[in-house]
């Protein structure tokens, strides 16, 4: 399968869910409320599905990947090329999408029981429309799983000011 297409995935299930828990939220339609709640968690598996692919790329250094080639190299501890998953604009970019991704599924699995869902499925808009926002950059303006025509015999590795271990923790924190 080609790994840009779960992000496509994602973009698609993005939209979907917004135009659902909105418009079910205005119609105070209770149907349409729980359709975009399970697509905003679709969302979530998709975006997470293309994390850990790209986590998979760094830790065995597929420098046929643009990204892993940009940012890491054979001799960079294991550590440092997961680090690497947030080193350039893209995976960054990932980064704040999938933690977005966590926190609208985990927002509509603590709805409380009895609730009519419409404020909830505002909230779920609200997050969905940030999540499609990121995921349309990532989708149309950089593609982390290009692939390069050759396979490099080693990367660029990682800028030397971000090989900290602040830079393990900071961003994701």
């Amino acid at each position: 399968m080609n790994d840009s297409l779960i992000l496509q995935a994602a973009l698609l299930t993005g939209i979907a869910s917004v135009f659902l828990n909105v418009a079910g939220a205005e119609l105070k339609r209770r149907n349409l409320i729980k359709w975009g709640r399970i697509l905003t968690h679709f969302t979530f598996v998709f975006i997470t599905l293309a994390s850990l692919r790209l986590f998979y790329l760094l830790i065995t250094h597929d420098f046929q990947n643009v990204y892993v080639a940009s940012y890491t190299s054979r001799d960079l501890p294991l550590f440092y090329r997961i680090s690497a998953f947030w080193a350039g604009q893209e995976g960054s970019l990932l980064l704040w999408v999938w933690l977005i991704s966590i926190l609208s599924s985990v927002v509509i699995l603590g709805e409380k029981p009895g609730s009519d869902g419409q404020f909830m499925a505002y909230a779920s808009g609200m997050l969905g429309a940030i999540t499609v926002g990121f995921l349309y950059i990532i989708v149309t303006s950089s593609n982390l799983f290009k692939r390069l025509d050759f396979i490099p015999l080693d990367g660029n590795g990682l800028n030397p000011l971000l090989q900290d271990p602040g830079m393990i923790l900071h961003p994701p924190v």
